[in-house]
């Protein structure tokens, strides 16, 4: 069965047509997305939503909404963004220390709060770790989260010895 292409190429400018606005935008999309000192963006920000799962270059990150917790009346707060980041690989010295960062609309930036993290290895260095960094809701509402990146640390001359 033939299928029928509706696109009006008439209608839309080429890719080319676009280059030097796109470019434009693309440079100033990066100038406000200023990764925190002594990082650098391992998934660069964009465009939140809960209960997304992001896979970049080695790593899985997975957006959620965890409960509230439980105040001395009993009643729960307001749920917290939670963001998992799993990374695994064959040399556990390859292991990343990263950060997830919530932008809210009016551009301000909160890193997340580290939480519960495991790891586990084996014998011959094969190696799996995730982290659980949290957002409560008094810092950030989770549906105030415009955009959202992952900072990886840098390494440092140290790091070498």
């Amino acid at each position: 069965m033939a299928t029928t292409d509706t696109h009006d190429e008439a209608s839309q400018d080429s890719f080319g047509d676009n280059l030097t606005e796109l470019e434009r935008l693309r440079q100033e999309l990066k100038g406000m997305f200023v990764p925190g000192p002594g990082w650098d963006w391992h998934m660069s920000p964009r465009e939140f939503h809960i209960q997304s799962v992001q896979a970049p270059s080695g790593t899985v990150v997975q957006g959620m909404l965890l409960a509230g917790r439980r105040g001395s009346n009993g009643l729960a707060s307001e749920p917290r963004l939670g963001i998992s980041i799993a990374q695994g690989g064959a040399d556990r010295s390859q292991q990343r220390e990263y950060r997830p960062v919530a932008y809210a609309k009016d551009g301000s930036r909160q890193a997340l709060r580290a939480g519960m993290s495991a790891s586990s290895w084996d014998d011959s260095g094969q190696w799996v770790g995730a982290n659980l960094f949290v957002l409560e809701p008094d810092v950030l509402s989770p549906d105030a989260v415009a955009f959202l990146g992952v900072e990886v640390r840098q390494p440092t001359d140290a790091d070498d010895s």
